[in-house]
């Protein structure tokens, strides 16, 4: 299992590149996200052609049979072609299966936050960091809401209140297998506040909310680092269910992206 890849300057029309991030050595590579480290905070980004040099960084889980950790790799040509660098420590994460790295830069902090997925125990550990290397555990969010499946794909952003200049809540979305409204895999969200360590839910912990009402859209992930003048919130959806991801026809392709944006 690899890290395929395609670019487009639209987010509609792809054009397919060779696989960025192969599995080598047994492990295999699963979810995640790519910030830009746009300072160097990682000291991996090239200096000799920048004044502030900048680069890509994939945070991804790396999976064995026994073992799930979180790795980073890196590309210092716009994504082209990417250098894996090491396993990251997590403190006091002492799970054997965590995953599906989500990271984003939380300004207010002044730091790189990562969200994970603890699948089993229907979690969420929240980790923070300056340099996208070392990671300290902050907080855990669940159980709550959908638990009748396993937790994956987890993601935290912030959108505005529509209605209410000025005003903010975050978005907490985990992706749950199976147990969806509609059998199988859905996704589901919470909304609430984040203050760069810790999620508050704003609602009862029991109370279901999902993010669509149909049986082909999960392991959904949001765009970080887009400039604030655009205003969007972009959002990419697998079209497909665990309950028969396995039986789509292989060609001319299995299964397809959803995209959605969102100003408020």
């Amino acid at each position: 299992m690899s890290w395929g890849h395609a670019i487009s300057r639209d987010l509609v029309h792809w054009h397919h590149l060779p696989v960025a991030i192969p599995e080598e050595n047994g492990i295999m590579i699963f979810s995640g996200s790519t910030v830009v480290d746009w300072h160097n905070s990682s000291g991996l980004c090239q200096e000799a052609n920048a004044a502030e040099p900048s680069c890509l960084v994939a945070i991804y889980t790396g999976h064995t049979e026994k073992l799930q950790t979180q790795n980073l790799a890196y590309s210092n040509d716009q994504g082209r072609t990417w250098t894996k660098y090491r396993a990251i420590p997590c403190s006091t994460c002492t799970c054997r299966i965590s995953r599906d790295p989500k990271v984003f830069w939380h300004e207010p902090s002044h730091k790189w936050v990562m969200v994970a997925a603890l699948p089993t125990q229907h979690k969420v550990r929240f980790f923070g960091s300056t340099d996208l290397k070392h990671w300290t555990a902050l907080s855990d969010f669940g159980p709550a809401g959908g638990t009748a499946g396993v937790w994956e794909c987890p993601d935290l952003f912030p959108l505005p209140v529509e209605g209410e200049a000025g005003q903010t809540r975050w978005v907490l979305t985990i992706n749950l297998n199976p147990g969806g409204l509609a059998g199988g895999s859905a996704d589901q969200y919470f909304v609430g506040q984040f203050d760069g360590a810790t999620f508050v839910n704003a609602n009862p912990p029991d109370q279901l909310l999902w993010a669509d009402y149909g049986k082909d859209f999960y392991a959904s992930t949001s765009f970080s680092g887009i400039p604030a003048a655009d205003g969007r919130r972009i959002w990419l959806g697998w079209l497909l269910n665990w309950e028969y991801a396995g039986k789509v026809p292989t060609f001319p392709w299995r299964g397809v992206q959803s995209i959605r944006a969102s100003s408020a």
